[in-house]
């Protein structure tokens, strides 16, 4: 019986890894690129700087952030159910963008 557990354990964490997904967002000179990012818990959310400045995203009350990215470079976080959505640059000319949880619309 504990076999039969711990290998239900094991494929259903296997399960969720797989279905994981990275998406990406551009930092431009305009923006962020998408603005609004459909994602699942667990996927992986990488912010790629489009820009020619340095930029730091960090989440709302910098619950989260990213490493510094250079022009060109890139910085990956793993996003999770009620994490703050809506993050933000550290160049104050940028708008914020927004992480959504729900249905991406067809």
């Amino acid at each position: 019986m504990l076999r039969k557990i711990a290998f239900g354990t094991v494929l259903a964490v296997l399960a969720q890894t797989a279905a994981a997904e990275e998406k990406l967002v551009y930092i431009t000179e305009n923006g962020f690129f998408p603005e609004v990012i459909y994602m699942d818990d667990g996927d992986m959310l990488t912010f790629v700087n489009d820009d020619n400045e340095a930029h730091k995203i960090h989440g709302e009350n910098s619950e989260w952030e990213t490493a510094v990215m250079n022009v060109a470079q890139s910085a990956s976080i793993t996003v999770w159910q009620g994490m703050p959505n809506r993050y933000y640059s550290d160049r104050p000319d940028h708008d914020s963008g927004v992480i959504t949880f729900a249905p991406a619309p067809n």
